[in-house]
């Protein structure tokens, strides 16, 4: 997910393991628009009336995403 990359950038600049820092850039990488959208509900029939929430964008996912990344470019990760 984009939190591990997150974690995995921060612990790779601030401990100097290359490793993490290859880790984060991988999911960076592999993150695609469909992977910000999800639901944490067993099945339809738990969501509001009228509502269909899996189709929405988790904001705070892309906001991790895109810390990272500048946080990445800010540091010289990458």
């Amino acid at each position: 997910s984009a939190e591990l990359a997150l974690t995995a950038a921060v612990i790779g600049n601030r401990l100097d393991l290359q490793e993490a820092v290859d880790t984060s850039k991988l999911i960076l990488e592999k993150m695609t628009l469909e992977k910000f959208r999800g639901h944490t509900v067993p099945d339809e029939s738990h969501y509001p009336p009228g509502q269909k929430w899996k189709d929405f964008l988790w904001t705070e996912m892309i906001v991790c995403w895109l810390w990272t990344y500048w946080l990445g470019r800010h540091r010289k990760l990458w």
